[in-house]
């Protein structure tokens, strides 16, 4: 069992997502996507799966841009966890080697993601304290003989789900004490029907989550312009411009991410550009 990793994200809620297709026998009935969630709020350590993609996620980030920077693609095949809480995800690649990257999730308050290379080295922090791209030794190295997995854990809660909606489709075949039995043909139709509304609800609840609000394009506005205002601040390379609360018109720091590749002006109107686009969507 594994989990090919196929999308990256960071949400506004603090939380890294990997969308990824399970890689696993067809009798555990798992979902064909699995989102796997690193919560980074403090009032909800932790790591869980799900089927439902989180609304509100973007890939433009300084964590997922320097993740896709080092690994183009890699799969999970274990969860491992020590006994102070600090979760590990090892990143496997395709080489085969025995080095690898991996992701520490810090028992911490609030809690801190890093991605770190073979070498111990850490190449970028995430919590909501802020965005750290500083490389730095980790503090201590890992003894991975010594840690627990918590993978099998996480996959039986996804098992349940898929048993439960099985377990319903079946029982409405079956007909009730002194009733009719229903004409094959019938129970057919109301299955297809039944399947086709599930899925229909499905996709307008994602269409729903993923729509705007007026909040996020105002805040997107308000990232705009302060970038094209402190411009002169972007450092070569930087993945994220911090203005601080005693410059900004709204009294708190601002975080605007950067892609490096980009130069100050192309930044800027890729800023603008999110802004009209998230706009046109609240309209």
């Amino acid at each position: 069992m594994k989990l090919k990793v196929l999308k990256t994200w960071v949400s506004k809620d603090f939380t890294i997502i990997f969308q990824a297709s399970p890689v696993a026998p067809k009798e555990l009935g798992l979902p064909k996507k699995i989102h796997m969630l690193l919560d980074l709020r403090q009032q909800s350590l932790g790591l869980r799966l799900t089927d439902e993609k989180p609304a509100s996620a973007t890939a433009n980030h300084a964590f997922i841009q320097i993740l896709r920077k080092h690994i183009h693609s890699f799969t999970i095949k274990d969860i491992l966890k020590d006994e102070g809480g600090n979760i590990y995800i090892p990143l496997l690649g395709g080489t085969g080697g025995e080095s690898f990257w991996f992701i520490k999730l810090a028992h911490s308050k609030p809690p801190l993601a890093s991605l770190i290379d073979p070498e111990n080295t850490v190449h970028v922090s995430f919590g909501q304290k802020g965005t750290f791209t500083k490389k730095h030794d980790l503090s201590e190295k890992v003894d991975w003989s010594a840690l627990k997995s918590v993978f099998d854990e996480l996959l039986i809660n996804l098992k349940p789900k898929a048993e439960a909606e099985a377990d319903d489709e079946e029982g409405d075949d079956e007909p009730a004490p002194g009733e009719v039995p229903i004409p094959e043909e019938q129970r057919e139709l109301a299955s297809r029907l039944k399947r086709k509304l599930k899925t229909t609800k499905k996709n307008l609840e994602k269409m729903r989550s993923e729509l705007p609000g007026d909040g996020e394009a105002k805040r997107s506005r308000i990232e705009a312009q302060h970038l094209q205002q402190f411009a002169y601040l972007i450092k070569s390379e930087a993945h994220e411009l911090v203005i601080e609360g005693i410059q900004t018109s709204t009294g708190d720091d601002i975080r605007v991410p950067l892609d490096p590749d980009l130069t100050a002006g192309q930044n800027i109107e890729a800023a603008f550009a999110r802004t009209r686009k998230l706009e046109r969507k609240t309209q």
